[in-house]
């Protein structure tokens, strides 16, 4: 049997592919298709296999990965983080950051020699 269901949370094809791995790992799922572009799994299965346990193997509850029922999606609430992107995206918030406040630091500094 297959079912559809709705998936929020999913920004990068390694969330595609973490999604559909830890969905397929499910007991009894046979296949699980999952697309970050329409934010939908297809999911076969030899039993039915209930939401919540679906949700479980997504990391729970609070988990950036949110599964729902495909007429249920308005009431998610998804993470904004990327499953491998977080911390490059931090170091690199950081490192411009720094780089931008030494840039007017040392402007600032210039300007204040020259005016002496």
């Amino acid at each position: 049997m297959k079912h559809t269901y709705h998936i929020e949370g999913m920004t990068c094809s390694g969330c595609e592919a973490k999604v559909k791995n830890e969905l397929s790992n499910v007991e009894n799922v046979t296949e699980a298709e999952v697309s970050k572009e329409n934010k939908r799994a297809i999911i076969t299965m030899t039993k039915h296999v209930e939401l919540d346990v679906l949700q479980n193997a997504l990391g729970g509850k609070d988990s950036k990965y949110q599964i729902s029922l495909p007429d249920s999606q308005s009431q998610i609430t998804p993470k904004t983080n990327c499953c491998s992107t977080d911390k490059k995206r931090t170091q690199i918030t950081r490192t411009q950051t720094y780089q931008s406040t030494r840039k007017i630091l040392l402007s600032d500094a210039l300007r204040r020699r020259q005016s002496i």
